[in-house]
């Protein structure tokens, strides 16, 4: 726990996390900022469903459990009420080989320059997120990493989580 926010990291990619984000947040917007690494633009079948830009980021319809998130490996998403944000994250965190909220100082590292790196990562990544104030931000690649205020949502993802892990 950091402040309001909640957070789990996962060693393993959890497959329900779209449908999660969809149930546990209905009626709100995702954003993904990264789809496989990169940005990701509508097909006409989703732009008549209701997703739209914003720059280079894919924005959904009104969350439900009925809505086909698109997700592959290394996703990153924010999960926010209002579609008209119109404030975005100044880097993607899940194209960080090594990227982790685990304490920097009780994990191994390579050396202690990879240490500061990741400190630092850290330090702007929960910048970005008292910036930003989503509802909820995924990065879905190596790890998953979930941050959320919304609990119901952790709680779910925790359940996958535990039936992956055993």
């Amino acid at each position: 726990m950091r402040s309001d926010w909640s957070w789990v990291v996962v060693k393993q990619m959890i497959s329900e996390l779209p449908l999660l984000i969809a149930e546990c947040h209905p009626s709100q917007h995702l954003f993904i900022t990264a789809f496989d690494s990169g940005p990701i633009f509508p097909s006409e079948e989703e732009q008549r469903l209701g997703w739209t830009m914003f720059g280079e980021t894919m924005v959904s319809p009104p969350l439900s459990a009925a809505l086909e998130i698109p997700a592959a490996e290394h996703d990153e998403w924010y999960v926010f009420p209002d579609p008209r944000i119109r404030i975005m994250p100044d880097e993607i965190f899940v194209n960080y080989s090594g990227f982790t909220l685990v304490d920097a100082k009780k994990i191994e590292l390579a050396d202690e320059s990879r240490r500061r790196w990741l400190l630092d990562a850290q330090s702007r990544f929960w910048a970005s997120l008292d910036r930003l104030q989503p509802s909820s931000y995924v990065s879905s690649g190596n790890i998953d990493i979930i941050v959320t205020r919304n609990q119901r949502f952790l709680d779910r993802v925790i359940a996958s989580a535990r039936t992956i892990t055993g």
